[in-house]
C-alpha cells in the first residue's frame, strides 16, 4: 500500500504528527537531478510531491500551523472555537500590515502620572510603568486580534522598586525589588 491510496483525511491527520520544518521539505523538495536515474526517481518523487502539495493546498489546519511557523507565531488558543478559516485569514490580515508598517494607522496613547519614568517595562503586549507610586499598565491595542485599549493601575506600593521591574502578563506575574531599609 502506499501512503498516496490513503484517504486525504488521514493523511492530514497524520501531518498533525509532523514538525511543519518538515512538511516544508516535503513540499521544497527539489526534482532537479542530471542521471537518468535519478530523473526516473524524480519523476516518481514529484507525482508525490504534487499529491501531497494538493493536500496541503486543500487543508486549512496544514496550511494555518504552516503560516504560523513561518510567521515565527505560536497558536495559544487551540481551544478556541474561531474556525481556522477565519484565523488564517486574520493571521495573513495580520502578516501583511506587518508588511506595510507606514501604512497602518496609528493610534497615541498618552502616559500616565506627571512625568516620565525609566522605570518601565513591555511583554506580551502590556506596557507598565513605574510612576507616582504606582505601577501603571497599559494592555496595547490589536485590532487584528480584537484586543482593546485598557488600562490599570496597582495600589500605592509604599516604597519605589529599585531599578526596573519585570512581568509576564500571561502567568499574571509581577516581580519588584524592594531596597532593604538601613
Amino acid at each position: 500500500m502506499n501512503l498516496l491510496d490513503l484517504p486525504d483525511e488521514i493523511i492530514e491527520g497524520i501531518f498533525e504528527f509532523v514538525q511543519e520544518d518538515d512538511i516544508l521539505q516535503l513540499k521544497l523538495v527539489s526534482v532537479a537531478r542530471s542521471t537518468r536515474t535519478q530523473q526516473l526517481m524524480n519523476r516518481r518523487t514529484g507525482q508525490v510531491n504534487k499529491a501531497i502539495n494538493l493536500i496541503i493546498a486543500g487543508s486549512v489546519g496544514i496550511r494555518y500551523r504552516l503560516e504560523l511557523f513561518l510567521a515565527g507565531l505560536e497558536d495559544r488558543r487551540s481551544d478556541d472555537p474561531e474556525p481556522l478559516g477565519e484565523r488564517l485569514n486574520k493571521l495573513r490580515s495580520w502578516q501583511s500590515r506587518w508588511n506595510q508598517t507606514g501604512s497602518s494607522p496609528s493610534q497615541t496613547i498618552v502616559l500616565p502620572g506627571r512625568y516620565a519614568s525609566d522605570k518601565c517595562c513591555l511583554h506580551g503586549g502590556v506596557f507598565a510603568m513605574y510612576n507616582e507610586g504606582r505601577i501603571h499598565f497599559i494592555r496595547l491595542p490589536s485590532p487584528s486580534r480584537g484586543v482593546p485599549l485598557m488600562s490599570w493601575h496597582t495600589p500605592q506600593l509604599g516604597f519605589e522598586p529599585v531599578g526596573s521591574f519585570a512581568m509576564d502578563p500571561d502567568q499574571d506575574l509581577l516581580v519588584l525589588v524592594e531596597r532593604e531599609a538601613k
